[in-house]
């Protein structure tokens, strides 16, 4: 199954809903596949070629890959379906020192381990996850988005970062439950700490 899009010159900015719907495709592709691990190697063997770029042999390739868990390995799926777009493409090159995809492959196994709450089935149920993963994307490959300074490409991703958010909630929820606690032993305190009434004569 193909994802490639319309061709974009590495001059150009990329087309954020273009990669959005390659990675929403990609993502219910990938899931109905029952081994993904040759078609993945294979893709990425197949784009590095197409560069002109050595790929890794399949030693190194499965060594890579045994570190990852199941949502590390869709991801780095999603990440390789990206390369049929031809400005995500012409990047590889450029994150292959020396002509080889060693280090490009390590690019990818950090990329997919640094966003571990954007699995495949969060990125198929949210357009917003998507979109964030999308946008990770494009930050990662150094790739401007048309149509936005990247002020405001970093501002968005900010916005809608669902490690932030998901931070931020917890760090109010503990500063919520650190506030009751204090009020608590404030109460207690203050219960120990009273005068006892005195009774009449």
């Amino acid at each position: 199954m193909s994802f490639r899009k319309r061709k974009q010159s590495q001059s150009e900015s990329v087309d954020l809903d273009v990669l959005i719907a390659v990675f929403g495709q990609a993502s219910n592709y990938w899931e109905t596949q029952p081994n993904i691990l040759p078609l993945v190697r294979a893709r990425f063997a197949d784009a590095c070629r197409d560069v002109s770029v050595r790929p890794v042999t399949g030693e190194e390739f499965r060594t890579a890959w045994k570190q990852l868990d199941p949502s590390d390995q869709y991801r780095i799926a999603l990440s390789v379906s990206a390369l049929e777009v031809d400005i995500v493409l012409g990047r590889v090159p450029e994150f292959s020192p020396e002509g080889s995809a060693a280090t490009l492959l390590i690019r990818l196994v950090e990329f997919s381990q640094r966003l571990p709450l954007l699995k495949l089935d969060v990125l198929q149920q949210s357009d917003i996850r998507l979109e964030e993963f999308t946008r990770h994307f494009c930050a990662d490959w150094e790739l401007p988005i048309q149509g936005e300074e990247s002020a405001q490409s970093e501002a968005r991703l900010r916005e809608i970062d669902f490690g932030r958010l998901m931070r931020e909630a917890e760090s109010a929820r503990d500063s919520a439950e650190e506030r009751m606690a204090y009020l608590r032993k404030l109460q207690e305190d203050e219960e120990q700490t009273r005068r006892p009434r005195r009774g009449k004569w």
